[in-house]
Formats: C-alpha cells, structure tokens, sequence
C-alpha cells in the first residue's frame, strides 16, 4: 500500500463524513415521513385513510430543519471545494501554495465538522420525539 498524505487523508476522512451526513439525512427524512402521522393524530379510527398532504407536526420541524441545513452544507461544501480547488489550479498566481492549502483545508473541516454537529442534534431530537410520539411495547 502506498504512503499516502494528511491531505489525502483529509480529503478522504471529510469525503467520507459527506457521504454519512447525505445517507443519515436522507434516513432521517425518511423516518419523519413514515412517522408523521402518527405524531398528527395517534388515534385515527379504523378505516379511516390519511390525506398524505396532511401537514407535518409542528414536533418534527427542528429535526427537519437541521437536517435540511445539514444536507445544504453537504452541498456547500462539496461546491466550496470544487471551486477553491479549481481556482488554485485554474488560477496560479505568485501566492504560497501551502499557504491556500492550509485555509482550505481549514475551511472545509469546519464546514463538515458543522454538518455533522447539526445531523447529529437533528437525529437525537427526532429520536427524543419518536420515542414520545411511537409506542413501544
């Protein structure tokens, strides 16, 4: 195996955390979505179907919405460093190269390390609500 490089690491370590936050966004999307309803109306009688333009509850709108921020920093940080990475190579004026590598970097960790706090907080409330929302027995 070949020697690889912190900046290899980074890229690989932050890449990685992406592809986490994209796929627990998406779960945690995906759990309000089923849960919804429940959260709505506990108690519907029997044969009665749900509008599925029922409104989500107002409980699910800071889970939702830190995940959505988190997914849009997703985005934005992949956009950051398609930009800043290709400017350095498009654009190579007499700045120290080291110098641009190391504020990008240091741009980039603190965006994924943002995105994961927000997924995080996201995930812990939306299991705080489902376990006051979703009987288990």
């Amino acid at each position: 195996m070949a020697p690889t490089t912190v900046e290899d690491e980074v890229v690989y370590h932050t890449g990685k955390a992406g592809d986490i936050v994209r796929q627990l966004g998406l779960a945690g999307l995906a759990v309000v979505w089923l849960f919804h309803l429940s959260a709505v109306s506990p108690s519907q009688p029997a044969g009665v179907t749900h509008d599925v333009r029922l409104p989500i509850s107002i409980d699910f709108y800071w889970p939702v919405l830190l995940i959505i921020l988190a997914l849009a920093l997703d985005a934005l940080h992949y956009l950051v460093g398609s930009i800043w990475w290709g400017t350095l190579v498009l654009c190579k004026k007499g700045n120290d190269p080291a110098t641009d590598h190391k504020l990008a970097v240091c741009v980039l960790l603190f965006l994924v390390i943002v995105k994961v706090a927000l997924m995080g907080i996201a995930l812990v409330s939306l299991l705080c609500i489902l376990s006051q929302h979703i009987p288990f027995v």
